[in-house]
């Protein structure tokens, strides 16, 4: 939902998905990892535990989008038709790494002032 990638129609270009569920899956999977690495460590959350839906979806979405600009960029062919019509269906890797970029920033900001605060909660009983 947050990507709008529901059903095909969702992506006139593609007529398809643009993730599949193992990709969401192992996006998921990084998500939580990376997580457990940011200070402090107050608990290991695997994808099944991770207790925060938006920061949950913001930092699976930065995975999801950053993979698909990597492979964008790999895939990329800047090709001209001999009309002189230019077709680079891949270009938009730049501004998928923009979001992304952003989606990281916020996922491990969030993340970061969480973990402050439940640390807090743990020796102080109360912030």
């Amino acid at each position: 939902m947050y990507l709008a990638d529901r059903v095909p129609l969702d992506n006139l270009l593609l007529d398809d998905l643009e993730f599949s569920d193992s990709e969401i899956d192992a996006a998921m999977d990084l998500m939580a990892a990376r997580y457990n690495t940011i200070p402090p460590f107050v608990s290991n959350e695997t994808k099944e535990s991770f207790p925060f839906m938006y920061e949950g979806t913001i930092g699976t979405s930065y995975f999801l989008l950053k993979s698909k600009s990597i492979n964008m960029m790999r895939n990329n062919l800047n090709y001209q038709a001999a009309d002189g019509v230019a077709i680079n269906d891949l270009e938009r890797r730049k501004e998928y790494m923009a979001i992304a970029d952003a989606m990281y920033q916020e996922f491990v900001d969030n993340c970061r002032r969480i973990k402050l605060s439940i640390n807090a909660e743990s020796c102080y009983g109360y912030v």
